[in-house]
């Protein structure tokens, strides 16, 4: 990898991937398998496959270790060893390279010495990062494999310069399993448990130990530690019993503009302190009902970073409304009007009901934080009384909670009711064993097995708190499954493009995993140009264009609803391969000049739960569309302050952006979402995609009129040779759009097929 992060080839010269994925028996074919499918994937213009899921060990057919009762005892299956050996020669004879994904389902053997072995769920994803056990026979599988010599090449794949690199763990993003999963915290708000509460308890004692390590070893240390005292318990609000009726501290907004009505009047005969309570009465709402068409509003004078306070008020409605919500926002009063970190509905009776809402505000505001009560979303008058905002700090240990009998619980990762330095405590102990198991694959094959090949750590990390710790490593990834009914062309907002764009840092390369659609989706042949293009505006280093199969064959005539993902039997698919191919290997598509840098400070690492589920873990909301326009990145080291609002950088976005003109800087990747129309225009290749119905589409060279029934269709023109297309002597033509076994019948309404048909493709 070169300074920039990008493969070289030992020439020098630049090499992207243009590839597809070959998971579980696909990768073990006979002898004549091997020869056609290498053959098949060099006429298609692939020149890397990537490897993935050939450790699961209840299934001999598709995985590379031998039967037996424990993990490594057996080796390696010599029968699959031989069948994958031959491929990769055949591979290696078409031009081919190929990458490896480790530890992708593999799970324990009864006598494999590990905790509990039937008890670690699915891929034993989670507990391969806390349990040192699991861990070594996970560094076994990789050494016996990387040490295996193929007899055809005579070199061991640690060695091999076909293997551009090895992905040390298909899925270890701990962001992903702690936010969304119950396998590191329960009870969890998300999913069902899959592994044994074994593997809860070992986390909690290594927890406790950690602690220990860190000379917490007593409740009055760890209270020491972690207990936050308010810095004032003084009510911040103004007039909060309403009981001067000539104060100005308190604003009612009405969207008069747009239809609403409402006053507020203060009250004397109904109260619940004081002398007077606040009646809001509602006349009408504004068109749209938006909650914020009525509010009443007062500023605050002293909002402080990591703090936790308490709104408290009594509230009610009237008896004819019967019950009503309103909503409670803690916010900055200007640009960007974000949220500090409060933002609940309640709902109000006819009775007079005392509510406690507490938050940990996420920033600094002296000037400008407001307290707004939204009520613009339903009629129904609303009384206030007794409003009060006030500091109220952290506790300590919780009841029940000692380190000396190790119950000194782990939390949601969601959770802001712990005070940030316990908040920070659990996140240290969580980096520390993430780094810890990252370093030690890492350092097998660097140190150990004293091989060069390129490391990937994971082919999916969720945030900046899980890719602190694989900073060593060289190539990252992420991958697209998409299935929605809607194609990507008709989001303004980028159709998931950010997601991947987050994966990209500066130094390191990046390929994107596997760009897949699911059939019967129409707008499948889709993928084969919308990610060639911003792989080329983003400087990508490779692009796997889908799931080939997960069996070892170069075809078929019909496909089934078996077969969502693969593309080896959707001839849409393939038929646009080889221009595709061709645009990745050639990098046809420029990237654009200008970078945004993105910048990620401490505080991602200490307060994952403000960084880690938002666009680019930055805590303030970043707009996805600055990467249609221009090339994204993210800067490897902390910096002393994180990125705000870096898509002001992007003109485009600044001024509020044109869905109808998403064109790229790059000047040649031209998007309508409104369409749903996308273009791509260079000397040597010129494509569009998407709704061409009743649509004259002009290129540079070719125009495009879709005359036929069908909604959408892809249509590129590629130079056959090195002239542009206004010269070459031989052009290739690709028109694609979905096709359906005969006798299929589509159901437009609910975009699903209700007969899948018996006959061939068409």
């Amino acid at each position: 990898i070169d300074d920039d992060g990008h493969f070289r080839l030992g020439n020098g010269d630049r090499f992207r991937i243009a590839g597809v994925v070959l998971a579980q028996a696909a990768m073990f074919p006979d002898s004549a398998g091997a020869v056609s499918m290498a053959r098949r994937f060099r006429a298609l213009g692939v020149n890397c496959v990537r490897f993935t899921g050939f450790d699961y060990i209840y299934w001999r057919q598709i995985s590379i270790l031998a039967d037996g009762s424990s993990t490594l005892g057996a080796g390696l299956d010599a029968e699959q060893l031989a069948r994958f050996d031959r491929f990769t020669y055949e591979l290696r004879k078409n031009g081919i390279y190929f990458t490896l994904d480790f530890h992708s389902y593999w799970s324990p053997r009864p006598e494999d010495a590990v905790r509990q072995w039937d008890s670690t769920g699915w891929g034993s994803r989670m507990p391969l990062l806390f349990d040192d056990g699991i861990q070594r026979i996970h560094r076994g599988i990789m050494r016996l494999m990387l040490e295996h010599v193929n007899p055809h090449t005579q070199l061991a794949y640690k060695n091999d310069p076909a293997l551009v690199y090895v992905t040390v763990a298909t899925d270890a993003s701990l962001t992903a399993y702690w936010g969304y999963t119950q396998e590191v915290v329960r009870p969890a708000r998300y999913s069902e448990p899959s592994s044994g509460t074994v593997y809860l308890r070992l986390i909690d004692s290594l927890y406790q130990s950690y602690l220990r390590g860190r000379g917490l070893t007593t409740d009055a240390a760890l209270n020491a530690a972690w207990n936050v005292q308010p810095a004032s318990t003084s009510n911040q609000l103004q007039n909060p019993g309403f009981e001067d009726p000539f104060s100005t501290s308190w604003v009612l907004n009405v969207n008069t503009g747009d239809g609403a009505k409402a006053i507020m009047q203060s009250t004397e005969s109904d109260k619940t302190e004081g002398t007077m309570s606040l009646r809001i009465r509602i006349g009408e709402l504004d068109a749209a009902k938006n909650s914020t068409g009525i509010y009443l509003a007062q500023l605050l004078s002293n909002v402080q970073h990591l703090r936790r306070y308490r709104l408290s008020f009594s509230a009610k409605t009237t008896p004819e409304q019967g019950s009503r919500e309103i909503g409670a926002i803690i916010y900055n009063a200007t640009f960007p009007y974000q949220s500090y970190g409060l933002q609940q509905a309640v709902t109000l009776t006819s009775s007079w009901k005392r509510f406690d809402l507490d938050f940990t505000s996420s920033v600094t505001d002296t000037a400008t934080a407001a307290l707004l009560f939204v009520m613009g979303n339903a009629m129904g008058d609303v009384y206030l009384d007794d409003v009060k905002f006030t500091e109220i700090g952290f506790p300590g240990l919780t009841a029940g909670e000692s380190i000396t009998n190790g119950t000194v619980k782990r939390h949601e990762i969601w959770n802001d009711a712990i005070s940030p330095k316990r908040a920070k405590s659990e996140a240290d102990f969580y980096q520390q064993r993430l780094t810890q198991f990252f370093d030690r694959a890492f350092n097998l094959v660097r140190d150990t097995l004293g091989s060069t090949v390129l490391l990937c750590p994971s082919s999916r990390l969720l945030s900046v708190f899980d890719y602190e710790s694989t900073k060593k490593y060289d190539v990252f990834t992420s991958s697209e499954n998409r299935t929605a009914t809607t194609s990507m062309l008709a989001d303004q907002y980028g159709g998931g493009l950010d997601g991947h764009v987050q994966n990209r840092f500066k130094g390191k390369a990046f390929v994107l995993g596997m760009a897949a659609i699911g059939f019967p989706r129409q707008y499948q042949p889709e993928m084969g140009i919308f990610y060639p293009a911003y792989a080329g505006l983003h400087d990508w280093d490779g692009v796997f264009v889908g799931l080939w199969d997960y069996q070892a064959r170069t075809g078929s005539a019909r496909t089934d609803s078996a077969y969502v993902y693969e593309v080896f039997d959707k001839p849409h698919v393939l038929a646009l391969l080889p221009s595709t191919m061709a645009v990745l290997r050639n990098n046809e598509i420029a990237p654009s000049s200008r970078v945004v840098e993105i910048a990620h400070e401490q505080e991602a690492l200490d307060q994952p739960r403000l960084h880690s589920f938002s666009p680019y873990s930055l805590t303030q909301y970043t707009d996805p569309r600055m990467s249609i326009f221009r090339r994204v990145h993210t800067i490897v080291d902390l910096q002393d302050e994180e990125s705000f609002l870096p898509h002001l950088e992007v003109s485009q976005v600044a001024n509020g952006g044109d869905p109808t003109a998403l064109d790229a800087e790059n000047e040649q990747i031209y998007w309508d979402a409104t369409k749903e129309l996308f273009r791509i225009s260079t000397p040597n290749y010129v494509a569009v995609s998407g709704k061409t119905d009743g649509q004259i589409v002009t290129l540079p060279g070719v125009i495009v009129e879709n005359a036929t029934q069908g909604e959408r269709a892809t249509i590129t023109l590629a130079s056959m040779t090195a002239s542009p297309l206004a010269e070459s002597p031989t052009s290739l033509l690709t028109i694609a759009s979905r096709a359906l076994n005969q006798g299929a019948s589509w159901n437009a309404a609910n975009t699903e097929l209700t007969r899948w048909g018996a006959g061939p493709m068409q």
